[in-house]
């Protein structure tokens, strides 16, 4: 904050007063208090100090003399500029070495004390805080400005007993003085203003000094605000035209494409230049407010393949997919190679989950402005994996990936993965569980696929959905709730993200789902939030809903999930042939992806709604699917080991500690409305009462649990049941106290301290206890 000019005089004299050598420039526009530091120390001359108060207009002899001055170590010297941007040469000599060997100050406005003191002073009165306010909202507290406007108000009757009596306005004073001011300067000190007004921070050297010598400027502090707020109409229309182009010039030139275009806009007539800025507005608009973009575009009239290309990329991001791809037509046939046209051809087949014809489309992409050709490359793999086309290995030089490129790279790291997790015989399920941290770590940014028809992330996701880890897949979605850029892959991945939040039992904004263009998802998530909330009525209007537009969803890898969730509904509101329809399609889609990676989801919702239906006769082929497919998925096994309670409960023959067990497991999974449905089921099916009611209760207090998961909590990865359970084992409950405090049974909560044992890596009791009471001091929540 620049000194104020009260405390910079006290601040300079006391100094010499001391005793000190000073070497000072002390810079302020007109009315800064310049002449009052300069006042003061003559007024106190206890020391030999050459002192030039207004630099710009001292006579050669004078600044000579300075300048011997600084050879004289004894000499004090200051000199007082209304700009560090003087025309004559020898001043601008004698500012530089004075800066060099002694010290820069620049005299600003006044502080809040000084502006208080002075209102006071000149009305006679003590002023209140908001008269303050508002002289300071409009003067920025310069004191020239500060002075008109309280004179002003005065004259016009606006204050009374230091207040004021209406809302603030500029007073005709206020307006004269600054037209007085501008009539005084050069055309173009005028034209600068205007344009200073308009772009902040616009400056031109030559009008500096003669604004700052009117009071028109107040250096580097910028234009006052009553100025900026007058200015305008203070200047002739040429003025005013001539300002706002140099301002749109000066914008375009320093990053600020927008508001170059807003001004060229105002102008008018539409020009080389104009047309320009309207493009790089466009461009800048486009991933952050696609449909704003396309105002600018259609402003700037596309004429090159590229400029139809970029529109048709921006139309593609809105959504407008079927006007996008006319554009892309268009764009090519001017240059068949345009690869934004290409791109948006690609992205548009993709959302259909037309994989093959995306694949190659996206081949004939090279010279892309914001993916690199062999992230392209790597990115076709992943769209020929979809397609049922797995190709050869992703090392081969035929497949073209390019490593040395961190977008091709998480690319390829991803389309491996998937490759390896579609092995028919599921060789590579170890391998896949494995190296699936890594590749989550290589996805980075989601902005860099924002021109993208898909992205890595909604591949990885869709992959932790088909193993049933919800969890993992809402940690690499979750960049894109923070993120404010649009695109293709973007709107995907917030729909699947939704869908993600109501598969965990989240709470879901209604905002999202709102938002939601994919038909599919948009479907899944209000059938998913009704048949979880016990909506029957619901679910059955939804699902007469998803009927009538099933025609019109397609199913491919990336939706597959919610598409799942239809399929359930399907079996327990709808016709069978609506049934048989969905599972025909969704085994389509799984069929280039044979492995059993991809289907514990898939055989998971056939349970579902053979339960759904009611039909506990047909649990037996999906319970030994699962338990067939599960040996190396974490989420397949507690999944298996539920569907086999499930056909259990079917059948009349589940005990209560199995039941309560794979509660436990489906609840740490995150599976949380699903084990209250398990617990719910078999205690209406039990045949004894006591029994049926401990289940009840359980199945109660999970829908009234919590719906963010199990988290993990500790260090050594326990579980908040696991806390729950090792908590209490401190205070020295047995099994069977445990189990009636938290509504288990004792044997499920000694499968809980099993569980807590091996985490810990102990097997004595006491180790136990110790390693418990260590483990817990250092949980995180």
């Amino acid at each position: 904050m620049p000194p104020p000019v009260r405390s910079c005089a006290l601040r300079l004299t006391e100094r010499l007063a001391s005793g000190e050598v000073l070497r000072v420039a002390l810079v302020g526009a007109a009315g800064t208090g310049k002449s009052g530091v300069v006042e003061r120390i003559l007024q106190d001359r206890r020391a030999s100090v050459v002192v030039i108060d207004d630099a710009e207009a001292a006579d050669p002899h004078r600044l000579e003399q300075a300048m011997a001055a600084l050879s004289e170590p004894a000499t004090s010297i200051l000199i007082c500029l209304r700009s560090l941007r003087p025309t004559n040469p020898t001043l601008a000599l004698l500012i530089e070495r004075i800066i060099v060997s002694g010290e820069l100050i620049e005299l600003g406005p006044l502080d809040d004390d000084e502006l208080a003191a002075g209102a006071a002073g000149l009305l006679g009165t003590a002023i209140d805080t908001d008269l303050l306010r508002a002289v300071s909202d409009l003067t920025g507290n310069d004191p020239t400005y500060s002075r008109a406007i309280l004179q002003g108000w005065a004259a016009e009757g606006m204050l009374e007993r230091g207040r004021l009596r209406a809302a603030p306005t500029i007073p005709r004073l206020v307006h004269q003085l600054i037209a007085a001011r501008s009539a005084r300067v050069s055309r173009q000190a005028r034209i600068t203003l205007a344009a200073m007004v308009t772009a902040p921070g616009y400056r031109s050297i030559g009008a500096d000094l003669e604004l700052a010598e009117a009071g028109l400027s107040n250096g580097s502090h910028g234009v006052v605000p009553v100025v900026a707020e007058a200015i305008r109409a203070a200047l002739a229309a040429d003025e005013l035209e001539a300002a706002d182009v140099d301002a749109a010039r000066w914008l375009a030139k320093t990053g600020s494409p927008t508001r170059a275009a807003e001004i060229w806009q105002r102008i008018g007539p539409v020009g080389d230049e104009a047309r320009q800025a309207f493009l790089d507005a466009g461009v800048a608009a486009r991933t952050t407010s696609p449909r704003a973009a396309l105002d600018w575009f259609t402003l700037a009239q596309p004429r090159t393949a590229d400029e139809w290309g970029v529109q048709a990329a921006t139309l593609i991001l809105a959504e407008e997919d079927g006007h996008a791809v006319e554009q892309a037509d268009r764009a090519l046939r001017l240059d068949p190679a345009e690869p934004q046209a290409h791109a948006t051809i690609a992205a548009a087949l993709a959302r259909a989950n037309a994989w093959a014809t995306s694949a190659d489309r996206i081949s004939r992409i090279i010279g892309h402005p914001t993916i690199a050709d062999e992230a392209w490359t790597a990115l076709r793999l992943l769209a020929r994996i979809a397609a049922g086309e797995p190709g050869g290995p992703l090392d081969a030089a035929d497949d073209g990936v390019a490593p040395n490129s961190a977008a091709a790279g998480t690319i390829a790291a991803v389309a491996g993965l998937i490759r390896r997790s579609s092995d028919a015989d599921g060789a590579g399920i170890g391998e896949v569980v494995r190296s699936l941290p890594a590749v989550i770590a290589t996805l980075g940014d989601p902005g860099a696929w924002l021109d993208a028809p898909f992205g890595p992330h909604e591949w990885v996701a869709a992959l932790c959905l088909a193993m049933g880890d919800a969890r993992t897949a809402a940690g690499v979605l979750a960049p894109f709730g923070a993120n404010p850029h649009v695109g293709v892959a973007a709107a995907r991945a917030r729909a699947l993200s939704t869908w993600v939040d109501v598969r965990l039992g989240r709470s879901v904004d209604p905002a999202s789902v709102a938002a939601i263009t994919d038909p599919l998802i948009a479907l899944a998530v209000r059938v998913g939030m009704a048949r979880r909330a016990g909506d029957i009525r619901e679910g059955g209007e939804l699902t007469r809903e998803v009927s009538a537009a099933l025609g019109r969803m397609v199913i491919g890898p990336l939706n597959l999930d919610p598409a799942l969730e239809l399929l359930v509904a399907a079996r327990r509101f709808g016709p069978r042939s609506m049934a048989e329809d969905l599972g025909d399609r969704i085994t389509a889609v799984l069929a280039p992806l044979p492995s059993p990676v991809w289907r514990i989801r898939w055989h998971w919702a056939v349970l579902e709604g053979s339960v759904a239906a009611g039909e506990f006769s047909a649990l037996d082929a999906p319970t030994a699917a699962l338990s067939s497919s599960a040996a190396h998925l974490p989420a397949g096994r507690q999944l298996a080991r539920a569907a086999a309670v499930w056909r259990d409960i079917g059948a009349g023959a589940a005990t209560t500690d199995r039941v309560e067990e794979s509660v436990e497991e489906l609840r740490e999974i995150d599976l949380v409305w699903e084990a209250a449905q398990l617990a719910g089921q078999a205690a209406l099916r039990s045949q004894d009462a006591g029994v049926a009611k401990q289940l009840l209760v359980k199945a109660r207090s999970l829908r009234a649990a919590p719906t963010e998961g199990d988290r993990t909590v500790t260090p050594a990865g326990l579980s908040e049941r696991e806390v729950e359970v090792a908590e209490l084992v401190l205070e020295g409950l047995t099994h069977r106290d445990i189990g009636e405090r938290l509504y288990i049974s004792p044997k499920t909560v000694e499968h809980h301290v099993a569980h807590i044992r091996t985490k810990l890596g102990v097997t004595t009791r006491a180790e136990f206890l110790a390693a418990v009471r260590h483990d817990l001091a250092d949980r995180s929540g």
